[in-house]
């Protein structure tokens, strides 16, 4: 489950590097900037077995059905 909504969610992945307090640098790899609406979307679709039929749309920051 987590690696389809990993793939899913995909293009709204933030790429950062952060430092930890001691000066470590990291890539977060589970970050997402995404609507919350979306992501409860993204949970009813999971659910019902339809999120194969959708995709996150970044630029319109929805959920949109694969044709």
């Amino acid at each position: 489950v987590e690696a389809l909504i990993h793939r899913f969610f995909s293009d709204a992945k933030v790429i950062l590097t952060v430092a930890d307090k001691n000066g470590n640098e990291y890539t977060p790899d589970e970050w997402y900037s995404v609507p919350i609406e979306a992501i409860r979307e993204a949970m009813d679709l999971l659910n019902t077995g339809e999120i194969i039929n959708y995709m996150y749309d970044t630029g319109s920051r929805k959920i949109i059905e694969v044709e």
